[in-house]
């Protein structure tokens, strides 16, 4: 991701979601250069994209302030589409989730649509109020992980969600990192370091819990050991240098494992230790240290979600998918001088029905009956799951 785009993301998924709210003056501009360790120059470029847009308002003098928090104009002739997410940046750990959002929003704005912004904490939503803040939606995106509290699930209208792990039979379609692919390149991570025990951290909600388990598997079946804590209370004591730690969230690693070690000794745990991340969180918050971690593109994410979503509109009685986006292995400093990975060099997406879907070519739905329209998305071939030595295409 380049560094002039991330921080206008920054700045967007915070105003956003309102932690940076109307009337807020935004840091300064020197300290955002050195937030993104970039030119000052490329940060005046970016805010003045966002003054053009009416999303900040410079006053001489007194610096640079929020003027409003509907980051885009909303279209009137397709509809609405409901957007649930959590309602603030909380520590940075929702970043990821606003980035797929401000894609979708982007995407669903050039296509005619009215996003309809429901802010709602995974914890507090419930399947009632979900249908009582869709009445009037055409279709609903889920950006959280809303699963981790639900048992059943019904919509009348088509849903698309990710960081979410059940479809609650087949009634919504999910679009998430690969878990698969993600395991290749976990796998491939700690053989480099000859690691044959490896401590899996996750947390609670499903689609963790899956990453975990997926991982559990592909380790275990090459005869190599694995223990997987999934409580925040537990970790390993004491952390040993023949071990790897895989974290199932860049978010974990971060605030529950590696900030106590900065705190506590002045050191970093990926200084000492072999461990890695999961999702990609650390490269949107520069104020991270850049922890190895298996990064996807989120911006991808919130692409794949709307042109499934409008896949849904345009055919309500066709299937709902899994969709998954391969990510990359990301190591620290360190480690770049040390060795380079090889691992597939693209973010590739795939179904997992056996059909590739472009999200820059897709067709929206005109308003019209139900069924209408048909999918062009051509056949796939091969193997999605691409080795980190040798890359792979898309699964049958």
């Amino acid at each position: 991701m380049k560094l002039d785009r991330r921080l206008a993301d920054y700045l967007l998924a915070r105003i956003a979601s309102g932690e940076y709210p109307v009337g807020m003056k935004i840091p300064s501009v020197r300290r955002l250069t050195a937030k993104f360790a970039m030119p000052r120059s490329t940060v005046y470029d970016q805010l003045a994209f966002l003054i053009r847009s009416g999303i900040l308002k410079a006053h001489p003098g007194k610096g640079i302030f929020v003027a409003r928090q509907d980051i885009f104009p909303t279209g009137r002739s397709a509809g609405k589409l409901a957007a649930f997410i959590s309602p603030r940046v909380v520590g940075s750990t929702t970043s990821i989730s606003y980035l797929a959002l401000l894609e979708f929003q982007q995407r669903a704005m050039a296509h005619g649509f009215e996003v309809k912004l429901c802010l709602a904490h995974y914890t507090d939503l419930t399947p009632e109020d979900f249908a009582r803040r869709t009445a009037d939606c055409r279709g609903a995106a889920l950006f959280q992980e809303y699963d981790a509290k639900w048992k059943a699930f019904d919509c009348r209208i088509p849903v698309v969600a990710t960081l979410m792990r059940h479809s609650f039979g087949g009634r919504i379609s999910l679009v998430n990192l690969d878990p698969e692919q993600a395991a290749e390149l976990a796998a491939a991570y700690f053989q480099h370091y000859d690691i044959q025990t490896v401590e899996i951290l996750a947390n609670m909600p499903p689609i963790y819990v899956q990453r975990a388990h997926v991982f559990q598997e592909l380790w275990s079946h090459g005869r190599k050991r694995c223990k997987l804590y999934r409580k925040f209370s537990e970790q390993p004591a004491p952390y040993r240098r023949d071990r790897g730690y895989f974290f199932t969230s860049d978010t974990l690693l971060y605030d529950i494992y590696l900030t106590p070690c900065l705190r506590n000794s002045g050191r970093r745990l990926d200084h000492d230790f072999v461990i890695l991340g999961l999702d990609g969180k650390r490269d949107l918050n520069p104020d991270w240290p850049d922890f190895p971690t298996v990064a996807v593109d989120w911006r991808e994410i919130g692409a794949c979600m709307f042109a499934e979503l409008a896949r849904l509109l345009r055919e309500p009685d066709a299937p709902r998918r899994n969709t998954t986006v391969c990510g990359r292995l990301k190591l620290n400093a360190r480690q770049q001088a040390e060795w380079t990975p090889d691992h597939p060099g693209a973010v590739r997406t795939h179904f997992h029905d056996g059909q590739n879907y472009d999200p820059n070519v897709s067709a929206v739905p005109e308003r019209t009956s139900a069924g209408a329209g048909s999918d062009n998305s051509p056949a796939a071939s091969s193997s999605p799951f691409r080795s980190p030595e040798k890359p792979e295409g898309p699964k049958t």
